[in-house]
């Protein structure tokens, strides 16, 4: 028998019709095509749903984390607290460092590029010594030398006094084994006037600094908010006019008649600050 296009049709028309009547008799047997396409959508969506399931087992991880049980919390909370901490020490040194680099440049020219280094605080004294630690010594650069001024945001803080390996011990202004001469100026309106030349001021300990003038004749009477210059040739000619403190509080000496008496606060607070700026002075 010869098959043409219509002999053709009609059989597959025939065997359609008996499949469906097998499928009808016997479930199962011949799978109708929305049960065919399920099948095959969920063998697509096989990889689709191990990486769904792999997500959700990361996400169950990370809640995991965030309420973890027992010491867990504690350990894994003191991990990054501790990488945070340092990370931030870093950029804030780097970031203070750069800042006063530019600062100190700017105002005094005769720093020379190089002779800047940055030190992070390691402790303080106990009170009334006003001494800290820095974590800078010798092994960090073989330059750094006692006697080097410690600056921090444009002002002096003290200078070093011993260097081991790793940590330098730092004697600040307000120690009562500190003294410096110093300048009083007002600046009003973007001009300086000078209230006193000569100023010998002194550390009390306990972050304070004090100082006594003459009640000389056409004198100006030194006032709360006046600044507290350097001008001492113990310590590197390119730092002279430095600030070292502001006035804040002005009164009549009660060691002798006719002088007035100052109280001096430094302007940096080194127990806030946490990290300073060395001048290499030696490099001079």
């Amino acid at each position: 028998m010869k098959f043409t296009p219509r002999r053709s049709f009609w059989l597959l028309f025939t065997v359609a019709i008996i499949s469906a009547l097998i499928s009808a008799r016997r479930p199962g047997i011949v799978r109708p095509p929305r049960n065919t396409a399920a099948a095959v959508l969920q063998v697509l969506m096989e990889p689709v749903s191990w990486t769904l399931t792999r997500a959700q087992s990361m996400l169950d991880s990370v809640i995991a984390v965030r309420h973890p049980h027992g010491g867990q919390l504690e350990r894994i909370t003191s991990h990054y607290d501790k990488i945070i901490t340092l990370l931030r020490t870093r950029i804030e040194v780097l970031q203070s460092l750069l800042h006063q680099t530019h600062l100190l440049e700017s105002s005094f020219p005769g720093i020379q590029p190089g002779t800047l280094m940055a030190a992070n605080v390691d402790g303080f004294a106990s009170a009334g010594t006003d001494m800290m630690w820095v974590d800078r010594g010798y092994v960090v650069d073989r330059q750094l030398a006692v006697g080097d001024p410690v600056l921090a945001h444009l002002s002096l803080v003290g200078k070093v006094s011993s260097v081991g390996p790793q940590t330098s011990s730092v004697t600040l202004l307000t120690s009562p084994a500190m003294k410096e001469t110093a300048r009083i100026v007002r600046i009003t309106n973007g001009v300086e006037s000078v209230v006193s030349r000569d100023c010998l001021v002194v550390g009390t300990g306990l972050g304070s600094m004090h100082c006594e003038l003459d009640q000389s004749i056409g004198s100006i009477r030194p006032r709360k908010g006046d600044l507290v210059v350097l001008s001492d040739t113990d310590w590197p000619s390119v730092i002279n006019g430095i600030t070292l403190g502001t006035v804040s509080s002005v009164s009549a000496s009660h060691r002798t008649a006719l002088r007035w008496s100052l109280n001096i606060t430094p302007i940096c607070d080194m127990e806030r600050i946490h990290h300073a700026v060395i001048l290499l002075s030696t490099r001079h």
